[in-house]
């Protein structure tokens, strides 16, 4: 009886252990947003081509370490990006059935410092980016990210129709939406970038072509306007949700309100930009954008 059951459990199993890794890896990542997936298929076609393009099933733990061993070098928050994609993408196929083990559970995710605190400019900082922006459509796009924190896969997918008396519709994570009351500054800014004949499923942010600004693109006149401003840190769009955060919470406003704007599901991840605030007494009494 027991052989017998031993059997059928692996005629059943048999299909899913000879899926391929391209079938595996593109399952694994369809639940994922496009920027997730864009870089954990870039970090995992590194990994696979490390270890002479392996089927997951045969992957082994001296596999993993020599691949963490060879990402020294790299930046912690790299090496730790790096090694979670590899560590999701086993768990995910040992949960699906099509590895018989989870190798990558026994291997210990990399360890990264709170820089948090490097992530933040302040508000004169955030004034020259946008003060040293010369084209209407960046100086609106730096404007937005700052006073709304939205982050830069959600203004991606904006559209003028998530724009109503004056309030923002957010479509953030999970489906989940959020609503954004904006400044007077920057509604006027979007108004000016607004063509003639838009049409309420327009996208807001919009190439020389009329095309749809890729992510990839934001983040390109995000650091841009860092070098013209001469500011030394690799500055993204995330440093503006991260700056707003600070700031805000600085300031004296409640919490909750912020978790609220940011879409934070728990308090505590909120909670991590209390008193990281970089030393700006000369800008401290700036209002928020």
């Amino acid at each position: 009886m027991a052989i017998e059951l031993q059997q059928g459990i692996a005629m059943y199993l048999q299909p899913r252990l000879n899926a391929s890794n391209d079938r595996i890896i593109e399952l694994w990542l369809s639940r994922k947003s496009r920027q997730t997936q864009r870089v954990y298929r870039y970090d995992i076609q590194q990994f696979l081509a490390f270890i002479g393009g392996k089927h997951l099933k045969e992957i082994t733990l001296p596999d993993l370490v020599e691949y963490l061993n060879s990402l020294q070098g790299l930046a912690k928050a790299t090496q730790a990006r790096k090694l979670a994609a590899v560590k999701s993408l086993l768990a995910f196929a040992y949960r699906a059935g099509f590895t018989v083990a989870n190798v990558g559970a026994a291997l210990e995710s990399v360890k990264i410092p709170n820089e948090l605190s490097n992530r933040i400019l302040t508000e004169t900082e955030v004034f020259k980016l946008i003060e040293y922006t010369p084209k209407l459509r960046d100086k609106a796009l730096i404007r937005f990210l700052y006073s709304t924190a939205v982050r830069v896969e959600e203004a991606h997918k904006m559209c003028w129709k998530d724009i109503n008396n004056g309030v923002l519709t957010v479509h953030g994570k999970g489906g989940k939406n959020r609503f954004i009351r904006l400044t007077e500054e920057t509604l006027e800014l979007l108004e000016s970038i607004r063509p003639e004949n838009w049409q309420p499923d327009d996208p807001v942010w919009v190439s020389q072509k009329g095309n749809p600004l890729s992510t990839c693109r934001m983040w390109a006149i995000v650091k841009e306007a860092a070098k013209r401003a001469g500011i030394k840190k690799d500055v993204s769009p995330h440093f503006m949700r991260h700056s707003h955060a600070t700031h805000a919470l600085d300031r004296g406003a409640p919490i909750h309100l912020v978790q609220a704007q940011l879409g934070h599901a728990s308090l505590a991840t909120t909670s991590k930009y209390v008193h990281v605030r970089p030393d700006d007494t000369s800008s401290r009494y700036l209002p928020i954008l």
